[in-house]
């Protein structure tokens, strides 16, 4: 995991110098969220994604893409689809 949140803080940074808005979201039970990690749900993770998707375009945010690694790649699929 810290190796990733490195490359991703890379990854966001470069893209906010070409102009793109981006957000860390830390799912319920892991990094400094609340609550612990056996109490985690997949819907409850899809809802902390959806909560994120939703703040982005009150924000006035285009929100078209996520970026995601390993787990993260069928939470993001499975978010997308169920927001349509």
């Amino acid at each position: 995991m810290n190796k990733c949140r490195r490359q991703y803080d890379q990854t966001a940074r470069a893209l906010n110098e070409e102009g793109f808005a981006t957000l860390f979201v830390d799912l319920y039970g892991t990094g400094d969220s609340d609550g612990h990690f056996s109490a985690a749900t997949w819907e409850t993770w899809i809802s902390d994604v959806s909560s994120a998707l939703e703040w982005g375009v009150r924000q006035g945010f285009e929100v078209d893409s996520l970026i995601a690694t390993r787990l993260g790649c069928a939470l993001a699929a499975d978010s997308l689809r169920q927001s349509e």
